[in-house]
């Protein structure tokens, strides 16, 4: 369960006191009360599933108070369907998030802002489970119901662009993502004066879009915007302005990046830890950054560092484990210790199978670099087998395309 969620239910513990009958509503409260504090130190431990009976008890115990057909126990489905999301519980996530759906109808009409969020919500829940077409629909409904309701103005439309904007990004629609993040903005805008941190985020969103379109000046010049307004607002040590350092890195020379990457990486330690993704995500980045200009000795212990976290954290089958895993491997190689080099691409090759199948495009290229290491060895026979299955899995997989031919064929000794 996300922050945001558990902040929302423990709105629904507050917000029962004006229901129902006042020994019920007192009983409810209690019962709640004593359950948000066991969800909240499981959502702090990150054991989402284990606090599944929990949630489903809230919502049990806001039903005893007040009833199923009341504004407050289609909250609380709301927020079990979310939950319900975040484990991975697809279906069960979008049957409640519809059966919230229907009450808040019922309860307020169609017309009405919540109903707008409870459509917003059910969008999101199928967004999760990659229904895009269907979730794209619904959230064109929840911002035209929104803007009818309370106007086009409002920050909770800017919200919804936004979501939907990272959707479409996420199926790298980034021409579609562009113009609702930048209405987004525009929004915002309107609302503050010296700058606000959540306008500083929509900044980085819109840039990454335009770098995923190779607008590399727009994105230049968004990113200038977007430090103006966190310097203004959240400061220079905050985790925004991490963020839009992060993203700046991606434009600029390598001894700019690994400055800018650096500055990002401390930002990212004194504030999550060492060992939070994000930190984790810029440690591995900055090792590439150095292998890149040829300091390939200095880079070698940040990958394995990175690695040494994400087998930990994430476990053997995670992809940020994979990438670390051939991240290693191709440092391995470019100090010529191409035998450690093919272990930890073995290993890297498996962890991606086994996380996306065999025809991903992520198996296609650690398979590309498996044959190239092999070639380097002299296992030329080997390194044709690799090779076979490498181009057998980009003819299985749609993404990859006569481009990725010619990549590998040009593709460097180097790793990085």
């Amino acid at each position: 369960m996300t922050g945001q969620c558990f902040a929302r239910l423990v709105a629904i513990v507050l917000l029962l006191v004006a229901c129902g009958s006042k020994l019920a509503v007192a009983q409810a409260n209690h019962n709640v009360d004593a359950l948000l504090r066991q969800i909240a130190e499981h959502d702090r431990m990150g054991k989402h599933a284990e606090a599944t009976p929990l949630v489903e008890q809230v919502v049990s115990e806001v039903e005893k108070a007040v009833g199923r057909r009341h504004a407050k126990y289609v909250d609380a489905l709301s927020f079990l369907s979310s939950h319900y999301a975040i484990i991975g519980r697809h279906a069960d996530a979008e049957s409640k998030a519809r059966a919230a759906l229907a009450l808040r109808r019922e309860i307020v009409g169609s017309a009405h802002v919540d109903f707008a969020k409870n459509l917003a919500q059910l969008a999101s829940v199928l967004g999760a489970s990659k229904k895009y077409g269907e979730s794209e629909s619904i959230w064109q409904q929840a911002i035209s119901t929104h803007m009818v309701a309370v106007g086009a103005q409002d920050a909770t439309v800017a919200n919804y662009l936004r979501e939907l904007a990272l959707q479409y990004a996420v199926q790298a629609k980034y021409i579609e993502a562009v113009p609702l993040l930048k209405d987004a903005i525009q929004i915002i805008s309107r609302k503050t004066s010296g700058g606000d941190p959540k306008l500083a985020e929509l900044f980085v969103d819109l840039a990454r879009s335009e770098i995923s379109l190779h607008k590399h000046e727009d994105a230049r010049i968004t990113l200038r915007r977007g430090r103006e307004l966190i310097q203004a607002s959240a400061g220079t040590e905050s985790l925004v302005y991490a963020r839009l350092l992060s993203e700046e890195s991606r434009l600029t020379s390598l001894p700019e990046a690994e400055t800018l990457t650096k500055q990002a990486l401390a930002i990212f330690t004194n504030t999550l830890g060492s060992e939070a993704q994000e930190t984790v995500i810029s440690l591995a980045a900055l090792g590439i950054i150095i292998a890149m200009q040829g300091r390939y000795a200095e880079a070698h212990p940040l990958q394995l560092r990175a690695l040494e976290i994400r087998e930990r954290t994430l476990g053997p089958d995670h992809y940020d484990t994979a990438e670390s895993l051939l991240n290693v491997a191709g440092s391995f190689a470019n100090q010529d210790k191409l035998d450690l080099a093919i272990e930890y691409q073995k290993r890297s090759l498996a962890a991606y199978k086994r996380h996306w199948g065999d025809t991903h495009p992520n198996v296609a290229f650690a398979l590309q670099k498996l044959g190239w290491f092999l070639w380097q060895t002299g296992e030329h026979d080997q390194a044709h087998e690799e090779w076979s299955k490498r181009f057998a899995s980009s003819r299985s997989e749609r993404r990859l395309t006569a481009r990725h031919l010619l990549t590998f064929l040009n593709s460097s000794h180097q790793a990085f």
